[in-house]
C-alpha cells in the first residue's frame, strides 16, 4: 500500500492540479497507486477538464498522482486498500522547486539513504539518478531529506523528499 503525504506542495495553492485518466504504455486505462508519476498527453475525452495521462518513461516533466484517500468508517486503518482504479479520474499535481513530499518505501525499488538523489523512471516510478548515467537531465530531482520512520503507516517506513528543479 503506497501512501503519499504532500508536506509542502505549492501547486495545491496556485492551481496546478489536473484531473487525469491514467493510461499505461499499451494505451490501456491503468490502476495506479498514489505516488506514481505521469505525463500529460492532451484531453481525455470524458470531461472538459479531464486530461489523458500516461505513466512516465524516464526523465520528463512529470506530475504526481496523489488523489485524496477517503476513510469511510473512521477506524483509521482503512487506507491499506486505497488505489486509483482504472477508468476513474485521479488527481495529479505539478511539482515545483522547494516542494516537500513523503513517500512510503514501497514506491521505490532501491535502497534509500538520506542525501540520495532520485529522478522519475520507467512506469512512473522513482529511480536513483546514479543508476541512469546516460539519461537526459530530468526537470525534477528528488533529494532524500530525512527518514520519516513509520509516520504514514505502521506497516512500512516512509522517506521525506525535497523537490529541486
Amino acid at each position: 500500500m503506497s501512501i503519499v503525504w504532500r508536506d509542502k506542495v505549492l501547486s495545491s495553492y496556485n492551481g496546478n492540479i489536473e484531473s487525469v485518466m491514467v493510461y499505461n504504455s499499451a494505451d490501456e486505462k491503468a490502476e495506479v497507486p498514489n505516488g506514481t508519476f505521469v505525463t500529460l498527453e492532451g484531453l481525455e475525452g470524458t470531461g472538459r477538464e479531464v486530461k489523458k495521462a500516461v505513466l512516465t518513461s524516464g526523465a520528463v516533466d512529470a506530475l504526481l498522482i496523489a488523489s485524496p484517500e477517503v476513510i469511510y468508517d473512521g477506524r483509521g486503518d482503512q487506507l491499506e486498500d486505497f488505489v486509483n482504479e482504472a477508468g476513474v479520474v485521479a488527481r495529479a499535481f505539478r511539482l515545483a522547486d522547494g516542494d516537500v513530499i513523503t513517500f512510503t518505501e514501497d514506491l521505490i525499488d532501491e535502497a534509500i539513504a538520506v542525501g540520495d538523489t532520485f529522478v522519475t523512471g520507467a512506469e512512473g516510478r522513482l529511480v536513483k539518478a546514479s543508476t541512469l548515467p546516460d539519461a537526459p537531465a530530468s526537470p525534477l530531482t528528488f533529494v532524500v531529506r530525512e527518514d520519516a520512520g513509520f509516520e504514514l503507516t505502521r506497516s512500512q517506513k516512509a522517506w521525506r523528499f525535497d523537490i529541486v528543479k
